[in-house]
């Protein structure tokens, strides 16, 4: 009689534990809820502090320095488009400077162009214009050209040899014009290249221009 009224007594108050638990679910009730109001309510918050947020500005001279960068020495010193070409003179030619053009885009990417020409403190100048046609028969085959000129006015001349000496100092002005062209074929994934390459260099001497010292042509 005791050991049935204790299983009656545990079957009911496991009945009791078991509808408690539903009806606390159906509430709401319990730590699930909670995190899910206070999410919502999180993001309400931060949807709330968008609606004012304003971007960050730099200081005032950082913003003049990223002006002088961006729109001035990026478009200088770019190496694509119009800029500056600094050099490309022989030694001797003294500092020298002028506009250069780049191009690596043209004809869907397939065509690299690169042209400049520059002067120099001493009355050097010269100039280059260079294509490159490549990525061809997928990618297999290239095409390269280059042109140029050069105009040397004032180049030292001191003698021969071991008879060479400064006081005998003279000058000559020396002109070079280039042409180069060149066929290649790539293959095995850009490991091998076999082409064909021809060339040549166009030397032109006249007097010097450096004043006060004799032209080699005369001694």
């Amino acid at each position: 009689m005791r050991i049935r009224l204790l299983r009656q007594s545990a079957w009911l108050l496991m009945a009791g534990v078991a509808v408690c638990a539903c009806a606390f679910a159906q509430d709401g009730g319990g730590d699930g809820g909670g995190a899910v109001s206070r999410s919502e309510s999180i993001q309400d918050a931060e949807r709330e502090k968008s609606k004012h947020l304003s971007p960050l500005e730099p200081p005032p001279g950082e913003e003049k320095f990223d002006h002088i960068q961006t729109d001035i020495l990026d478009r200088i010193f770019s190496p694509y488009g119009f800029g500056l070409k600094f050099g490309g003179l022989p030694t001797g030619g003294g500092f020298s400077l002028g506009p250069r053009y780049n191009r690596p885009d043209m004809l869907d990417g397939h065509l690299d162009s690169s042209t400049f020409a520059v002067g120099s403190t001493h009355q050097w100048y010269g100039g280059q214009t260079s294509l490159d046609l490549h990525d061809l028969l997928n990618g297999h085959l290239e095409l390269r050209t280059d042109g140029g000129y050069q105009n040397a006015s004032s180049v030292w001349y001191f003698g021969e040899g071991p008879d060479s000496s400064r006081k005998d100092k003279t000058d000559f002005g020396r002109q070079f014009t280039t042409v180069h062209f060149a066929l290649l074929g790539h293959f095995y994934d850009q490991k091998l290249t076999l082409g064909y390459a021809a060339g040549g260099l166009f030397a032109h001497v006249v007097p010097g221009s450096l004043g006060g010292t004799p032209t080699t042509e005369k001694v």
